[in-house]
């Protein structure tokens, strides 16, 4: 161009020119192949060499001239700068660097969309296929204008032979499986090593050639782009984005494979565009958590719609915001039911987040989103962050030790068990074995990448990488443990009791393609000191000069414990006698529930008996625990005014079922219906009892008893049978059929319904039967105890002969009681209740 900020140069590895027609070769013209959009300018930005490396402060200049030509042309009109609306960014592997996220945003701020390639596990350096677990730059950057596009194959499924995925990370898929585009045109055709093998060539001797990769697929995506701009140039980038996004197709292999469960679809976007939409979708209601395992959540809503609440929305975004720093975490996708329904999905909040808010975006087919549904969560200090980190001074290496032979080389991973039955607590679990890798890490559990010939792909190190794995890095770098290049070369192990040393002493490998091999002899001493507390310390000798280092430790779960000082991915950093850095273990931290008190003490005519659950220590998190009432009265009967037993079927209402804290939540009230009959007793007894706590443990007091005493001049003796008053007749269907107390409007209803007819006995029976059959019928029974009775007839069917299978009695009044706990008809929520 004609200010230098950009080097024209012949595109020498034919990636660029296969990406640039995909985006926009002519069609119609009877010549080769068709783009998706046949007409449309395009800026050749080439920062990357012929094997597809290239330098950061390059790509960050052409996305500056990017940004440049844009605002030019927004402010003084086509005379001056390009409408460049998308940036197409089929590379990738590239580091982590504030300024590349900068500079996307900075894009946005102009109008520019930026698509980029999710990546590939083909290439060296990126087999991990889940983006979600390693970050794969740029597309892994959290911007409002990017879109991360993944690959599918020829049959529109997940391309999974090569492709990335991301249930959180990778935005949706386009073709990216032998997609035939122009290359340039060829003066010496043939397999590798030749730079070009078409698989045609025109009578103009252009070129054609079908490629696999997702580079292949984000074109597919930019050219949609621009086709939408081009319908409608006033489009946001924000709409753009949601338009392509939610105008896919839902494939089920792409279901937790991508954030919206879809593969592009340009025709389903504009349909969507020409429908002129712009009313919001609904919003998500009754958004709350069925159980909290750690940093897991299971979470349920009841679903909205496309309008309001009307229609079909197209796409729940779940994501976490981090309590302290604001952070938004997008953490899963999820394809909406019909409006109305009860819908569930599981989400983790990665490491080190310890508060925050789950929240719930909800999107229409247009591209409109909905007010956002949201709840606070907490997590255990120890397992949302479960270690601290000391930077300490410089220290000594050990001496000594076994070494192991086996690690020899460059690239190697060893498995390796731990001497003298050392067992190890790291990240929540125990390990007995682990794999060591020449590249300065110790891994466990799942085996770490490697290339088809077998040898170790986990470089270049990255604090993100580390976050994906659980292992630690003592000094995560490409380095060599040839005695070739070092005669003391390799990997020591030194055991005493309750603790094992592993020093490395080694070197760089800078490896030289030309020389195919490594090439680094400055000398490379560092030591890993691992305790059977689960202590760790890292230490550092002499040498260690001109590294990109990653020190830390990971959990499997973003976010690592990477250590700032230590680490760099772009600079050179030194670590000559750097400090010890010492990782520890936090003190497991829960909380506790138990009963306030072993004893309660009531009069018979007191309606219900309170008992109170607390809960102490760390609160941060959910939690439950089961509860039951029992009694050792058995089948006596009501008459038996000579026990000390309450019966559940006389004196109480059974009560079982699950108290739910939630995070900050401490006391709880069990209620218990009592029953005031008319006889003489002694005082009764039943007892309460706490169970099977998730998220705290049993404290010490988790069984009461209560006293139920007689109501002494309150009837006690007569010879009337209670069931006669009216508004003991009454309650006594509240706690049967509906499991609950009445409420006064109710209970003042039917019990007037009887007591209208004064003293004409055969008026009282006709509405008594009819009271009886109202509670039968009504809405609540019929979808509480009725329904779990249906439901159990259904599942479990009848005996030989036709009698139902017997239902234990605790069983179906715990099932009664769970579904109808908090419902009453025509009240708050009652409907969406009933769904959870």
């Amino acid at each position: 161009n004609d200010n230098g900020d950009v080097t024209d140069g012949p595109d020498d590895e034919v990636h660029g020119t296969h990406v640039a027609g995909v985006v926009g070769a002519v069609g119609n013209n009877n010549i080769g192949v068709a783009g998706v959009n046949w007409s449309v300018g395009l800026m050749p930005l080439k920062f990357l060499d012929p094997v597809g490396e290239g330098e950061m402060a390059d790509l960050l200049r052409a996305c500056t001239y990017a940004k440049k030509m844009r605002d030019l042309w927004v402010q003084q009109g086509p005379a001056k700068g390009a409408n460049i609306r998308v940036l197409n960014a089929s590379f990738g592997n590239a580091p982590f660097s504030p300024l590349l996220l900068t500079a996307i945003n900075s894009l946005n701020d102009s109008g520019i969309l930026f698509v980029a390639a999710a990546g590939n596990t083909t290439d060296d350096g990126t087999r991990e296929p889940n983006n979600d677990r390693v970050p794969h730059y740029p597309s892994s950057f959290i911007a409002p204008n990017l879109i991360s596009v993944g690959a599918t194959n020829q049959a529109g499924d997940l391309a999974t032979s090569f492709t990335h995925f991301g249930p959180a990370s990778v935005s949706l898929t386009a073709p990216g499986e032998q997609i035939l585009s122009t290359t340039p045109r060829c003066a010496d055709p043939g397999a590798a090593p030749k730079l070009c093998n078409p698989t045609f060539t025109d009578p103009s001797h252009d070129t054609y050639t079908a490629f696999d990769g997702t580079s292949m697929a984000a074109p597919h995506v930019s050219g949609a782009a621009a086709l939408l701009w081009a319908r409608s140039p006033n489009l946001t980038v924000q709409q753009v984005k949601n338009l392509l996004l939610v105008g896919g197709d839902v494939v089920p292999s792409l279901i937790d494979k991508t954030l919206t469960g879809r593969r592009l679809n340009i025709g389903n976007s504009f349909q969507a565009l020409a429908e002129n939409d712009n009313v919001a979708p609904g919003t998500a209601t009754n958004l709350h958590i069925n159980s909290q395992e750690g940093r897991t959540f299971n979470l349920g809503w009841t679903t909205s719609g496309d309008d309001g609440a009307t229609g079909q929305a197209s796409l729940y975004q779940i994501n976490f915001t981090d309590g302290t720093s604001g952070a938004v975490i997008p953490l899963k996708g999820v394809v909406p039911l019909a409006s109305g329904s009860g819908q569930i999905a599981t989400v983790s909040v990665p490491l080190r987040h310890i508060t925050g808010t789950l929240s719930i975006l909800e999107f229409d087919n247009a591209g409109n989103v909905g007010a956002t549904a949201s709840l606070p969560v907490g997590i255990p200090l120890s397992l949302s962050d479960p270690y601290t980190v000391t930077v300490g001074g410089p220290a000594a290496l050990s001496t000594g030790g076994t070494r192991l032979p086996a690690v020899s080389e460059d690239d190697q991973y060893v498995d390796s068990i731990f001497p003298g039955g050392f067992l190890f607590p790291f990240m929540g679990h125990i390990y007995d074995s682990f794999f060591i890798s020449s590249n300065g890490v110790l891994y466990f559990g799942d085996t770490p990448p490697t290339r088809p010939n077998g040898t170790a792909d986990d470089v270049p190190s990255s604090p993100g990488k580390l976050g994906g794995y659980t292992a630690i890095a003592g000094l995560w770098d490409d380095l060599n443990f040839d005695v070739t290049f070092r005669a003391d070369a390799g990997v020591f192990e030194k055991a005493s009791a309750g603790q094992v040393i592993y020093r490395f002493q080694g070197t760089p490998c800078r490896y030289d393609s030309n020389l195919e091999r490594c090439t680094g002899t400055d000398p490379v001493n560092f030591e890993i000191e691992l305790n059977s507390n689960g202590v760790i310390k890292t230490r550092y000798g002499t040498g260690n000069a001109n590294l990109t280092p990653t020190v830390g430790i990971g959990g499997g779960a973003q976010e690592s414990y990477f250590v700032a000082s230590h680490t760099s991915e772009e600079a050179l950093k030194n670590l000559g006698g750097a400090a010890e850095v010492t990782f520890t273990p936090r003190t497991a931290t829960v909380s506790s529930i138990q009963l306030t008190q072993s004893t309660v003490s009531i009069n018979e005519a007191t309606s219900t008996a309170s008992i109170n659950v607390s809960r102490t220590g760390d609160t941060s998190s959910l939690a439950t625990v089961a509860y039951g009432t029992t009694d050792a009265a058995g089948s006596v009967n009501c008459n038996n005014v000579s026990g000390t037993a309450a019966s559940r079927r006389c004196d109480y209402l059974t009560s079982v079922g699950t108290l739910k804290f939630a995070a900050g939540e401490t006391s709880k009230t069990i209620t218990v219906s009592i029953i005031n009959d008319v006889y003489t007793e002694n005082p009764e007894t039943f007892s309460i009892a706490l169970s099977s706590p998730v998220g705290a443990t049993l404290g010490a007091t988790t069984t009461a008893t209560i006293t139920i005493n007689d109501n002494a001049g309150g009837g006690e003796g007569g010879t009337v049978n209670p069931i006669n008053d009216a508004a003991f007749f009454v309650r006594q269907h509240y706690i049967d059929f509906l499991n609950r107390e009445p409420d006064a409007g109710g209970l003042g209803f039917w019990t007037n319904e009887i007591a209208s007819c004064g003293s004409n006995a055969q008026c009282i029976d006709v509405k008594r039967v009819n009271v009886s059959a109202a509670f039968f019928l009504s809405i609540e029974f019929q979808q509480t105890g009725y329904l779990v009775y249906r439901i159990y007839k259904a599942g479990l069917g009848n005996l030989p002969g036709g009698a139902p299978v017997p239902v234990a009695f605790t069983e179906f009044l715990r099932d009664t009681q769970e579904i109808g706990r908090g419902v009453q008809v025509g009240i708050d929520d009652w409907e969406n209740q009933l769904e959870w």
